[in-house]
């Protein structure tokens, strides 16, 4: 066999340890110019070029470095791409913002769950289905956040199909966050406490705190479909100083340049809309006349009154007992005058009907609620028939007790979140109308039952025209409303003989809808915003003493009362 050459095996040995330090040279510096551009990706983000950054970062994220280098790439890659995400939000361009956000998770899969702001991003960019998974997420890591449950509400409500009562029964629950005014806000989204309460905590807490209670009363509004409000409320949170350098603060404000088409870099006080005007309403509450229980005008006109008050509506409410004011200062500013008293000849307007009429023309809005619709025919009938559009009229209306079924409600402000019910009451009918009822919207109707003229005729029991019309299926209205030439507007309901019923939700709000029209408000998608009763609220300012075998727990049960202290 024959030996090779030992200079050629010396020579190859050298040439191919040259070759290896040349690779391990080589190596070494691409190693070192890598770190050098991933360096100066770095300054140039710090120095506030976060696109120049980017484009650095982005090549060097294709580059095959060690692993450690990858991972460094990476995270700040990522961090970059935050930091642009939420500057392009608070400019507004939100689908640029969803991008890069979108962008830094593709990076980081595993930090998905932490990224709320994603969630907000999704909401303003109608993505609603995302927005809501991307909460529902964010509470497997944040369970006891009273805002991410929110922001899936505002979601839910408006996701296709989505409503206020999905958002509701999908509410992620939240009972660890006492701070003011987050755990009134979980309680606002739940449907358990009104806008009002919210506000006046986070009024009497200040700062932050009243910061958060505008903005989330005003993202609520939203989910209602009271735009006007809820940019009054955006407004305020966008304008209060603790929103000023806050990611939240931010919110507001990009909130009111989308709804307004504003530029979200101006100043707050630049973005602010102008606020709907606030209405008063004057609640005349009659003499006490029927015993405990039945025509409690004062108080059921303070029920109500509180009700509206505590909406959170642009509402001012003043209840006058009893009878009409004798001081006519009480009447200025007023947009609606509600009374709740005895009608008749004893009715309050009978001697002020120059008074009434001078509001009416002037716009003020009159709503009549049970024996108030009754008034003798002439004079103040004819008046009625102007200002309402109709009146309860001795020997042709009737005043029996029976259960009215409304089953089927018109479309119209007054009905706005209300649901079909069924409630006897001394519900008066065959009321006389305005010729062809020309402007006059029946509001509740029913077919009543011929057991509900079962009393002889008389002045308000029956009479040929009444059995006439029932025995032909005429139905008949029980509440009704009118827009009237002078501009205002009028509502008559028949039903509220019986007190208790005022804690009948779809009783008490179609009257709360009711109110808030003829005061020209915008009533809500949902109907003016209001809390369950309890039977210590329906005795609050009782109009006659409680009588000694006063059964509160039957009437309790009779009405469905929940407890004293379910609130």
């Amino acid at each position: 066999m024959q030996m090779k050459n030992p200079n050629s095996i010396l020579f190859c040995a050298v040439r191919i340890s040259s070759i290896l330090i040349l690779i391990s040279f080589t190596t070494a510096s691409s190693a070192v110019n890598l770190d050098a551009q991933l360096d100066a990706a770095q300054e140039s983000y710090r120095a506030g070029d976060v696109d120049g950054a980017l484009q650095e970062l982005e090549l060097l994220l294709k580059a095959d470095g060690p692993d450690r280098f990858k991972v460094r790439v990476r995270q700040l890659a990522a961090r970059v791409l935050h930091s642009r995400g939420e500057d392009h939000f608070r400019h507004a361009r939100v689908a640029e913002s969803i991008a890069d956000f979108d962008r830094q998770l593709e990076l980081q899969p595993d930090r998905a769950a932490e990224h709320w702001q994603r969630g907000i991003a999704y909401y303003y960019a109608g993505e609603y289905e995302k927005g809501a998974r991307q909460f529902k997420l964010h509470e497997t890591v944040n369970p006891q956040d009273v805002e991410n449950a929110a922001w899936h509400f505002l979601c839910m409500v408006r996701a296709p199909g989505g409503s206020v009562e999905a958002g509701r029964k999908n509410l992620i629950p939240v009972a660890g966050d006492r701070r003011v005014p987050m755990s009134q806000i979980q309680q606002l989204f739940a449907g358990t406490m009104t806008p009002g309460e919210v506000l006046r905590a986070g009024e009497e807490a200040g700062g932050a705190a009243k910061f958060y209670a505008d903005l989330y009363v005003g993202l609520y509004y939203e989910a209602l479909g009271r735009d006007d409000e809820s940019l009054r409320f955006l407004t305020l949170a966008a304008e209060n100083p603790d929103a000023k350098n806050s990611y939240m603060g931010d919110v507001a404000r990009v909130h009111l340049a989308l709804r307004t088409k504003a530029n979200p870099t101006t100043q707050a006080r630049s973005q602010k809309t102008p606020s709907e005007k606030t209405r008063k309403i004057l609640f005349l509450a009659g003499n006490p006349s029927h015993g405990y229980g039945a025509h409690d005008h004062w108080a059921g006109c303070k029920l109500l009154a509180k009700s509206l008050s505590d909406s959170g509506l642009p509402i001012e409410t003043e209840v006058y007992r009893y009878g009409w004011p004798q001081d006519a200062k009480v009447f200025n500013g007023v947009d609606c005058v509600v009374i709740y008293a005895d009608g008749g000849g004893g009715h309050i307007v009978n001697t002020h009907i120059a008074e009434m009429d001078a509001l009416a023309k002037k716009g003020v809005g009159l709503v009549c609620l049970h024996y108030a619709v009754e008034v003798p025919k002439a004079p103040v009938g004819e008046k009625f028939l102007e200002w309402i559009g109709g009146y309860f009229e001795t020997d042709w209306s009737v005043n029996p007790h029976w259960t009215a079924e409304f089953s089927n409600l018109p479309e119209h402000p007054i009905t706005r979140g209300v649901k079909p019910f069924a409630i006897n009451d001394e519900w008066y009918y065959h009321m006389r109308f305005r010729d062809g009822m020309r402007g006059v919207t029946p509001i509740l109707t029913d077919l009543p039952p011929p057991d509900s003229l079962a009393r002889a005729d008389g002045s308000h029991s029956g009479n040929p025209h009444v059995r006439a019309a029932v025995a032909r299926g005429e139905v008949q209205h029980m509440a009704w409303a009118v827009e009237r030439e002078d501009g205002g507007r009028g509502f008559g309901f028949t039903g509220g003989h019986v007190h208790w019923n005022w804690a009948d939700p779809n009783f008490r709000k179609l009257v709360l809808n009711a109110i808030a029209w003829c005061a020209k408000v915008e009533v809500p998608r949902e109907g003016v915003g209001d809390q369950p009763k309890t039977l210590a609220d329906m005795e609050s300012n009782p109009d006659e003493s409680v009588p000694a075998d006063f059964d509160r727990e039957a009437i309790r049960k009779k009405y469905r009362l929940p407890p004293d202290d379910a609130k």
